[in-house]
Formats: structure tokens, sequence, C-alpha cells
């Protein structure tokens, strides 16, 4: 399927920024119904970190692991993030093709906020852990709005610096999501020469989560996961992903900026570089609908 590009002028892209703007006499209120798993979301720090480091349920009911040893060669250091999602089911969760976990509060007298947690992994072996309930960083509505799982719509490239074309300046929006290997080739064909092999980086998901945890799901990569900070106030926020994970499209840290427009639809403006045979000063900005 051909995939629809279009080089914004100077009006349109104005008129698309004005889209993501209120009138402050009639402010748009975002409504949004909530996220499948909002009460059972939840992050538990392990406390001997060995072989996980966090367990995370999302909102909108995905699992994350953050591994510090390998499941099936314990020892084996590994900085992986296992992921995908989750029912209840009774006391249980099933965690899809990986196992099941059960909690329960610790049985010591003086456990404060501590849990015992069970993990049966499909080959059939059991891990006990000590976890501790980690507190919850964000709240309110627009905490409530935001932090959830993202399905991404289209995405808008502005590429600064003197050497760059003109309509690259300006703007080019790219409908089929955010498609990095797309992006990259018609990168290429205008004069910036990106060499890294980003053929599976097709965005799949975006999930943000009260606690802090931002992780991007590729079609045909592994996922990208680490911390962002968001000020709720103004929208801006700071992020990082673990090992140093990023490419030359979207960083391995950086900066940026998240609202709603009129179709309460998330704008996810990334503030960054494109590393190419020179770094290029840029602005990605990703339109994400709910799932």
């Amino acid at each position: 399927m051909k995939t629809e590009i279009i080089l914004l002028g100077a009006t349109a892209l104005m008129l698309s920024a004005c889209d993501l703007l209120s009138n402050p006499d009639t402010p748009h209120v975002v409504r949004l119904a909530d996220p499948p798993h909002k009460a059972e979301a939840v992050k538990y720090v392990i406390q001997e970190e060995k072989p996980v480091k966090t367990i995370e349920l999302t909102e909108s009911g995905e699992f994350i692991i953050e591994q510090t040893e390998s499941f099936d060669t314990p020892g084996t250091p590994e900085d992986e993030v296992i992921t995908g999602t989750y029912s209840v089911e009774s006391t249980a969760f099933k965690l899809e093709g990986f196992g099941e976990m059960m909690v329960a509060p610790h049985t010591r007298a003086d456990a404060d906020d501590e849990f015992d947690i069970t993990i049966t992994i499909k080959s059939g072996k059991v891990y006990k852990l000590l976890a501790r309930r980690y507190k919850s960083r964000f709240s309110g509505d627009f905490a409530d709005n935001l932090c959830r799982t993202w399905k991404p719509k289209e995405t808008l490239l502005q590429v600064m610096g003197s050497e760059v074309p003109t309509d690259l300046g300006v703007g080019c929006l790219y409908k089929d999501g955010c498609n990095i290997p797309v992006i990259v080739e018609d990168l290429k064909a205008r004069g910036i020469n990106i060499t890294e092999d980003l053929s599976g980086y097709k965005v799949k998901t975006l999930t943000l989560t009260k606690n802090g945890t931002i992780k991007i799901e590729f079609e045909g990569a592994k996922p990208y996961y680490g911390e962002w900070n968001p000020d709720l106030q103004s929208g801006n926020f700071t992020y990082e992903f673990q090992a140093s994970k990023g490419n030359s499209i979207i960083n391995g840290s950086g900066s940026g900026n998240v609202s709603f427009n009129k179709k309460d639809e998330l704008v996810f403006l990334i503030q960054g570089v494109i590393n190419a045979d020179k770094k290029y000063a840029a602005k990605t900005t990703i339109t994400f609908v709910a799932l």
C-alpha cells in the first residue's frame, strides 16, 4: 500500500497547529472513557531485584516485566523487558505468552505495603518474590486521560538547518501512523543520508503510565522502555529509554510536549536530532488515538 506523504505549506502548518489550541473562552474538555484496567494498574518493585527489577500492570491491560536475569537461565544478565497483555481470572493475573502471577499481602506483621508475588512461567518453573508497591507519581483528569495505550495515526516531521530542503523545514505529514522505514526512505530521497537499518521500526503502540513508564512497541523490533517525567500543567516532559535504546529518528533520550486536539487525540511532540551523515535538529509530532 502506498504511503501518503503531504508536504505542508506555511498556511497549512499554521492551521494544523491552531487545531491544537482551544478558545480560552470555551476551553476544550477531553472526554475519554476510562481504560479497561484502570482499577488493576499497579507497579511493584522487587526487593532483591532478581530475576526481575519491576513488574507493572498498566491501565490498558499490558504487563511489563523489567528483567535483570534470564528466566530461562538464572544468573545470566538480561536487560530486556517482557511485555504483553494480561487478564484477571479469579485471584490470578494471566500474562499472555508468559505465565501466571498471583499477588498477596506479605504476612510479616510490620510489613508496610509489601506483597508476596508468585510467578509461574510457561515451563512450570515457579518464582516467589517479595515486592513493594510503587506509589503512583501522577494523578488528576489530565493524567487519567493521558496514561493509557495509544495507536499512531499520523506523523508530522520538521527538520531544521540551512542545508535542509525548504519543504522539510516547513513539515512533511506522513499519514501511515508512524512508519519510520517510510520516513527514512523519504529523508534519503531528500538528501538526508540515514545509514541505520530501521526496517522493523514501524510504531505499533505508545504506552504511558502514572508510574512514570514510557514504552514504545514496534511491529518488527524489540520495544523501547524507560522513564518519562511530565509536567502536567504545561505538558512538557523529558524521557530516557533503558540500555541506551533509541534510533536515528526516535532518540534514546530527549524532551517534548503532550497535549490533546479537539478530537481527543494525543499530540506527542518530541524535540531531538536526526542522526544521519550529520546531525539535524528536528521536531517529530505524532498524533495518537486511544485504544
